[in-house]
């Protein structure tokens, strides 16, 4: 049972404030405002390992009228690494519209980032964007990419078959911001230098995923997903085809 038990980190450490305000009496649209700090003893990037400190200050902007939605975020970050300078930044969000009366209910969405990368890994000063802790469906349920160093773009429809039961079919495609830097997991493990190859793009994904709320407490979900690796892939190792299934139950009370 000691792996549900929750210890202090001696590596990081993480603090901020974040506020949130709506605009207008019926909620449909509001603005956050945040900062979070982060130090960790142990940071690794494709220009090398050290200690790191990161401020990350940001936005958000948001709204859902219904039929139509979005999200739009933007951050800087300014710190240090290694005891030298760090500047970073990212911009991102998505909107989607909903069309309720139509068969199926389809909701059509599209999502996008840019999130900087390190653009001279002799030079001292880090750019790659810290990500802090992203969840695990950062980008669809099942990602070899994580956001850094990351240009991505990701149209998507859900349709709704019964009232209980969604089912969805995404594409993504993945380009480095930096050619001079490398790719990372949603770990923020290193997966790929960047240091052998200028190519930008990285590869393409696509993914079908289904989720049923069994019960007002249980949700049942799965996704199918394949990873087409594009010509930075094959120019610094493996390029093999990736197959992702996933299987979860989520219950709340």
């Amino acid at each position: 049972m000691d792996d549900f038990d929750d210890r202090t980190s001696t590596q990081k450490a993480l603090w901020g404030v974040y506020a949130t305000r709506w605009l207008g009496e019926d909620r449909t649209n509001g603005f956050d405002i945040f900062y979070l700090g982060l130090r960790d003893r142990n940071a690794v990037y494709d220009q090398g390992a050290g200690k790191e400190l990161v401020h990350t200050f940001g936005t958000r902007i948001f709204g859902d009228t219904g039929s139509s939605y979005w999200n739009l975020e933007a951050a800087i970050q300014h710190g240090t690494f290694a005891s030298h300078r760090r500047a970073a930044w990212g911009i991102g969000g998505e909107i989607g519209h909903r069309f309720p009366q139509a068969p199926l209910q389809p909701d059509l969405r599209l999502a996008a980032d840019v999130i900087s990368g390190d653009d001279d890994p002799d030079d001292p000063e880090l750019g790659t964007l810290n990500p802090l802790f992203p969840r695990g469906k950062y980008f669809v349920s099942q990602s070899p990419i994580g956001p850094r160093n990351l240009i991505h773009v990701r149209p998507s429809i859900t349709i709704h078959p019964h009232k209980d039961v969604e089912l969805s079919l995404s594409g993504s495609a993945y380009w480095r911001q930096s050619t001079d830097d490398g790719i990372y997991a949603i770990s923020g493990a290193l997966v790929r230098s960047g240091k052998d190859s200028d190519a930008r793009f990285i590869g393409t994904q696509a993914e079908i995923a289904v989720a049923w709320q069994a019960t007002p407490e249980l949700n049942l979900a799965a996704s199918v997903g394949v990873f087409d690796p594009g010509t930075f892939i094959r120019e610094t190792g493996p390029a093999q085809i990736i197959k992702l299934i996933g299987v979860m139950a989520n219950y709340r009370f």
